[in-house]
């Protein structure tokens, strides 16, 4: 039976005798194992993955039972045989029941899961370490785009002069309220008709004679 080597007080495990947990639901993108070959070769590894072991577990589910099985950080564990790594940390958790082990599965997938983080806190700090390091700053966002998408929330807001020279200066026709009616095909296509018959260009100045017109008919019609 393989058994870990000991160094500096870490159990170091073969990665050749460790496999996924067949019953593990979370599935790591090639863009996240990359995200975390990037992290290992920056800051090696920094916790131990999860391992546990039932020989009558793994026979059933056509896996030799000497091996071990990942419960958490099997995209660590991906990652380092990328690299060519022949062994990773990890802790032995055996002492848990098969009905434990993939309890423990879920807790370690979902606890992360509910995480809240605070965007705008996370925005700045990656502001701070992009004015720095570009490439550190990527890293730790995720990626290049997402670091972009992150790194505008964290800018200032436009000053309104900047808006002027971006679209231009307001006028007072940009805060005139805004008609929205829903018609029938057949009352659009008469006040399209209406509107052709009115000169000009300016559909507002087109739209304020048409309701004069209509105005002076109802007013007519009340005298007489």
């Amino acid at each position: 039976m393989t058994r870990p080597t000991i160094r500096d007080g870490k159990a170091y495990y073969k990665l050749a005798d460790i496999r996924p947990h067949p019953e593990n639901y979370n599935r790591h993108s090639p863009e996240q194992v990359k995200l975390l070959k990037a992290s290992l070769e920056k800051y090696g590894q920094t916790k131990p993955v999860v391992l546990w072991r039932n020989a009558e577990f793994n026979g059933q589910n056509g896996i030799p039972g000497d091996k071990w099985l990942s419960l958490a950080g099997e995209g660590l564990c991906e990652a380092a045989m990328q690299l060519d790594w022949q062994e990773v940390w990890g802790n032995d958790r055996s002492d848990l029941s098969v009905l434990e082990a993939r309890a423990y599965l879920a807790v370690d997938n979902e606890t992360a899961r509910q995480a809240d983080p605070d965007i705008d806190a996370l925005s700045q700090l990656l502001a701070a370490v992009h004015a720095e390091d570009e490439s550190l700053a990527a890293l730790a966002a995720g990626g290049e785009d997402e670091l972009r998408r992150l790194l505008e929330m964290a800018s200032a807001p436009p000053t309104l002069d900047e808006l002027a020279d971006k679209y231009g200066e307001p006028n007072e026709r940009d805060f005139w309220p805004v008609v929205r009616v829903q018609v029938s095909p057949e009352t659009f296509q008469a006040f399209n008709s209406l509107m052709a018959q009115i000169p000009g260009e300016d559909e507002a100045l087109k739209f304020a004679h048409l309701l004069d017109a209509v105005d002076a008919t109802v007013l007519g019609a009340k005298l007489s």
